[in-house]
């Protein structure tokens, strides 16, 4: 078996996505009293300094006898004075409290906020607010026309301004618009300001750039999945906390991305670089506009070929993690993903030549189908992909999954197929679904509000794949299988959170998703008994620990 493939076949399920080690410190401070010394008292001085001794001749009476006179009295001792007492000292001045700090003011909030269109500054633009995330400009949403040096002016009403921290901004720039420092412009194209997700003052100016149109690509690319469309919609942010904080780790993700590979600043990326006269970032969003125009053509085109698309996202943008990680950075890529009804899919991430006129390599494809299967759905899978960079060989590979959704529970089963390997896209093909070497179980269900999801693997070396093995290549069999008889087995397996698993397996995780206060934390267990904890904290940091019981913790 080819292990570079079982291992990139596996990676799907068994990482958390968002990986990052985090932690906090302490510190303490050692304060010592000061060491008062106390000074020697002054010693004596010696003999010949004493004035008291007397050392004058005798006289000439000496042989007078001598008279014994009364002695005097031994004179009382002076009593020694009594030390003064020592000035007691001055007390130290207390220190004068430190004042307080001035709260922060509050952010200023009214209806009307400002910004500039900016390539060059840029006069009669349509900027508008995508509050329900279609992409396109409706007839209750807010609209504006960029003027003089790219300004604009919003008079929203009380919901628009509500909204306005959790909608796209887009920007369409049509032919014959005015560049102040390029001209007239003469192909149409569309920047786009992310979401703030936090309150936006009104003394505060939005600037809409190429630069926030990359960054918002970048963020779409990262949170891509097949699944279903994204909603980020005004109301879906506003009322989901998990989608927030999802939203908020892919922007912050791009802004270190962009931050990182073209050595600007966050700030950088927001700002009015004409004003500023940075060249360089100038410079830079120029070339960025060739991918927005590209970008906005194609996209039209992908429309007209699909007109029963339910959601569309076409995105130019340089370098791709998933080309032989990020091999090429200053290579420019398309992605193309289209949702379809009854959940069909498109995806193709190709590179692009550098003057963006042709595709120089395919780099992946996905196509899905999905049908209604007796009370459940089919959906048929076909994935081709290229990862190992220029000249590396393609893989390709189907999957045949069958869902049914019981009790609030989803139990899904996944069949690969036979694994192929060739030089070029085109000789790369599968044709049969459910006859390859592994087989998943999946359940997700959600109880008191914290999401629960399941896989269990199974090789077919496995004396456990005997069981159910009627259940493949399903596209043949809805007549003859009953969908009661794959429910009782899965229901059997211990997919539980706290259950233990009962059928033989090569792999399993179990994971769990809930809201801690203000905080999205995911919790992950595998086989090994390796547990992994991914906290997204509300400031958009993130917290990754590791433990071997799931009580303790630790980095990992």
């Amino acid at each position: 078996m080819n292990t570079n493939f079982t291992t990139a076949l596996l990676v799907s399920f068994l990482s958390i996505g968002l990986t990052a080690c985090g932690g906090g410190g302490g510190g303490s401070s050692d304060s010592s009293p000061s060491n008062t010394q106390t000074e020697d008292p002054a010693q004596p001085g010696s003999e010949g300094d004493n004035p008291d001794s007397d050392n004058s001749a005798p006289t000439d009476d000496t042989n007078i006898p001598p008279v014994n006179p009364t002695p005097d009295p031994t004179p009382e001792p002076e009593p020694e004075p009594e030390p003064e007492p020592e000035p007691e000292p001055e007390p130290e001045p207390e220190p004068e409290p430190e004042p307080e700090p001035e709260p922060e003011p509050e952010p200023t909030i009214s209806n009307t906020v400002q910004g500039k269109v900016i390539d060059g500054y840029i006069q009669g633009a349509t900027v508008w607010l995508d509050m329900n995330n279609n992409h396109t400009l409706d007839a209750d949403e807010p609209s504006t026309l960029s003027l003089e040096q790219g300004n604009f002016t919003f008079n929203f009403t009380d919901e628009q301004r509500e909204c306005l921290e959790y909608s796209v901004m887009y920007v369409d720039v049509p032919i014959g618009a005015m560049d102040e420092d390029q001209g007239e412009v003469t192909e149409a194209y569309q920047m786009v300001l992310p979401p703030k997700l936090a309150t936006v003052s009104s003394d505060e100016q939005l600037y809409i750039t190429p630069l926030t149109s990359i960054l918002w690509s970048q963020a779409q690319v990262a949170g891509a999945s097949s699944s279903s469309a994204p909603d980020y919609s005004c109301s879906a942010l506003k009322d989901n906390q998990q989608t927030r904080s999802a939203l908020k780790a892919l922007i912050e993700q791009a802004i270190s991305d962009q931050v990182n590979h073209y050595n600007i600043s966050e700030s950088d990326i927001y700002s009015d670089y004409i004003s500023e006269g940075d060249e360089a970032r100038k410079q830079l969003a120029i070339e960025f506009v060739s991918g927005l125009q590209q970008g906005l053509a194609y996209r039209q085109e992908v429309e007209e070929e699909n007109p029963d698309a339910t959601y569309i996202r076409a995105l130019f943008y340089k370098g791709s993690t998933i080309d032989q990680d990020n091999a090429y950075p200053d290579s420019w890529y398309r992605d193309t993903q289209i949702w379809l009804p009854n959940d069909g899919f498109k995806w193709e991430l190709v590179k692009m030549t550098d003057d963006l006129a042709g595709v120089q390599r395919t780099i992946y494809i996905r196509n899905r189908t999905s049908s209604e299967w007796q009370t459940g759905q089919l959906s048929n899978s076909k994935d081709i992909w290229s990862y190992g960079g220029d000249g590396s060989d393609y893989n390709c590979i189907n999957a045949e999954i069958i869902m049914f959704e019981e009790e609030e529970v989803n139990y899904i089963l996944t069949n690969d197929s036979a694994f192929v390997t060739s030089a070029t896209i085109d000789e790369c093909q599968v044709d049969t679904f459910g006859d390859g070497t592994w087989r998943y179980f999946t359940f997700n269900y959600t109880a008191e509000e914290i999401f629960y999801e399941t896989t269990i693997a199974q090789l077919r070396t496995e004396e456990a794949f005997d069981d159910l093995s009627n259940w493949q290549q399903f596209a043949d069999k809805e007549d003859q299988l009953d969908s009661s008889e794959l429910i009782t087995a899965m229901n059997q397996m211990g997919f539980n959170y706290n259950d233990e698993i009962t059928v033989d397996f090569d792999i399993w995780f179990k994971r769990k998703t809930e809201t801690v206060g203000e905080n999205r934390v995911i919790t992950s267990k595998y086989n090994n008994n390796v547990w992994k904890r991914v906290t997204e904290m509300s400031d958009n940091t993130i917290l990754t620990e590791c433990s071997d019981d799931g009580e303790s913790w630790g980095d990992c």
